[in-house]
């Protein structure tokens, strides 16, 4: 009894996919030979599923079947794709962004791709700080004019002579006091 296992990186060497697997061989040349058996089947079902088997991002956004040449299938994954490409469809519409990326060399589409992407986010951040502003300015305003219906607090010689009803008024009635009060700020 023996195992196997693998590892799949990207160009930057980065982590993508592992396997492992429980083998019943009996040389090592087997065992690696089945490790390269499995990683290539994970490979070409990872192909499937970016081209055919299942939709890509922007397919699915679309719901339409994600056919095996897609032009935005190496572009728009499965996972955050849909998300990716309803920000460029939003702008440019499906048509559109095809043919924009027919017309670039294939080797220089991935690159597109992201500045696209960027240039989306950061042009949607500038909508979203406009709306922001133009909300404040409306909260702003509405404040103006709450506050010309709400009376001012009183100016300090209101104040004092408020005071000075109030020290000489301690031992009226309570009802006169108040009158006194609502003479003193009609004035």
């Amino acid at each position: 009894m023996g195992a196997f296992a693998g590892v799949f990186r990207d160009h930057n060497g980065d982590w993508i996919d592992g396997f492992n697997s429980k083998c019943y061989s009996n040389s090592s040349l087997h065992a690696e030979l089945l490790a390269l058996e499995c990683g290539l089947q994970i490979a070409q079902d990872q192909k499937n599923m970016s081209s055919g088997g299942g939709a890509c991002g922007a397919c699915k956004f679309l719901r339409r079947k994600c056919i095996r040449d897609c032009i935005f299938a190496p572009y728009f994954d499965s996972e955050q794709g849909m998300a990716h490409f309803a920000a460029v469809h939003k702008v440019f519409g499906a048509s559109n962004a095809s043919k924009l990326l027919l017309t670039i060399p294939p080797n220089k589409r991935l690159e597109t791709v992201m500045k696209l992407l960027l240039e989306l986010e950061t042009l949607s951040m500038a909508v979203l700080a406009v709306i922001l502003q133009a909300e404040l300015a409306y909260v702003q305003a509405r404040i103006s004019s709450l506050q010309h219906h709400i009376p001012m607090p009183p100016t300090p010689s209101l104040a004092d002579q408020v005071g000075a009803n109030i020290s000489s008024s301690v031992c009226m009635d309570p009802s006169a006091y108040i009158t006194g009060l609502c003479d003193v700020l009609d004035q």
